[in-house]
């Protein structure tokens, strides 16, 4: 008797344990028009949109993404032999990753040559906000394609002079077709 009393007791809390564990097993995140789900005993993460189901994403998404964002390059110069005054900056989008990419977004900051203070015009000094430096191309490149485009320029503390500044792109983020990353609007429409 006592020993079916103990083996009662040892089912009721390994039942209990399930029970548990079932009820904490999904962590739920929603936040700009799409809800994650996250699976705590098979490391999985589904995300949903509005139009249902975008996929599964397993642990070494991130990894993924990471390995593909490195392959694609963003570069810009100032050159009015092949852009205008009005669009002066050539940017050139090199995909040489094996992925398609449906979107770029990048940042682009001028320098006087031998400094690193931006010359580009910000908004508030405690916590700088850069009016104007972000970039968006929406032309789909396909793996090892090239885009090149004309853009303006920021708006700028001073006028922009050839000679004596540095044109850079900083935080390119492209959104690739079959990777996690970037805009996840894009992604749930593709």
């Amino acid at each position: 008797m006592k020993c079916v009393n103990t083996i009662l007791i040892a089912i009721g809390f390994i039942l209990l344990c399930g029970v548990i564990l079932l009820l904490f097993r999904y962590k739920i995140v929603s936040e700009n028009n799409h809800v994650y789900i996250y699976d705590i005993c098979t490391n999985k993460m589904s995300i949903y949109s509005p139009k249902g189901k975008i996929f599964p994403i397993i642990g070494n998404a991130e990894n993924k993404y990471e390995n593909l964002k490195k392959d694609v390059s963003v570069t810009a110069k100032y050159n009015l032999s092949l852009c205008s005054k009005e669009f002066p900056i050539e940017v050139l989008i090199v995909n040489g990753s094996k992925e398609r990419v449906l979107r770029t977004e990048w940042r682009l900051d001028v320098n006087k040559k031998g400094t690193s203070d931006s010359l580009v015009k910000k908004d508030g000094e405690i916590v700088p906000h850069y009016i104007g430096n972000k970039y968006l191309n929406t032309f789909i490149l396909e793996p090892m394609e090239n885009f090149s485009a004309c853009y303006k320029l920021p708006p700028m503390i001073n006028s922009f002079d050839e000679k004596d500044m540095v044109i850079r792109t900083y935080e390119i983020t492209p959104t690739f077709a079959n990777a996690f990353g970037g805009d996840l609007d894009t992604m749930s429409r593709f």
